[in-house]
């Protein structure tokens, strides 16, 4: 069975994810109280302190994964590896920053899913996306992701490992070489 496991980094062609810190709850809070970018996340404090100790935790946890997203030195996002089951993994809090570069996006979902397979052996993602976010469950399903249930509130998907793989070829250009982890 596979397990979800932190990482000093995760460094890819030009993002980085580093494991979060106390320090990085300003900037949490910046992105999930965004009305734009929060709009479609679980609601939850949006008090510094409060998320501080979410953070501390989150360190003591060994059943997930949460990165703070970085381009040049430049904190732009965040992202979470979590719910592991069997060879399934659930990924979510994933959310870029107005400023994150134009391919943020796709290189950071082939970063999550190469070092959830690559390097800590899943072989499937599960994980679901409001269903008022039309643009981002499209994203999704462009990357092979399938509907498998939803509910009044969310999409339910599945990707399987051919389906990720098929992706890291069709989108070679933003992530040409494995992950480096440190």
């Amino acid at each position: 069975m596979a397990i979800i496991k932190k990482a000093a980094r995760v460094i890819g062609k030009t993002l980085e994810f580093r494991n979060v810190e106390e320090t990085d709850a300003a900037f949490i809070i910046s992105l999930r109280g965004n009305k734009t970018k929060g709009e479609h996340l679980n609601h939850g404090s949006l008090r510094i302190h409060d998320q501080k100790k979410w953070i501390s935790e989150y360190q003591k946890k060994i059943d997930q994964a949460y990165f703070i997203i970085e381009s040049q030195g430049q904190k732009i996002g965040t992202v979470r590896l979590y719910d592991a089951s069997e060879k399934s993994f659930c990924w979510g809090s994933w959310v870029l920053a107005q400023n994150a570069p134009f391919a943020s996006s796709i290189e950071s979902v082939l970063m999550v899913y190469d070092y959830a397979i690559n390097v800590l052996g899943f072989s499937k993602s599960h994980f679901d996306v409001r269903k008022k976010n039309a643009k981002v469950c499209s994203f999704h399903e462009s990357f092979g992701a399938v509907r498998k249930n939803e509910d009044d509130i969310n999409v339910y998907y599945d990707i399987e490992k051919e389906k990720i793989i098929s992706s890291f070829k069709r989108f070679n250009r933003f992530l040409p070489n494995p992950v480096l982890v440190r």
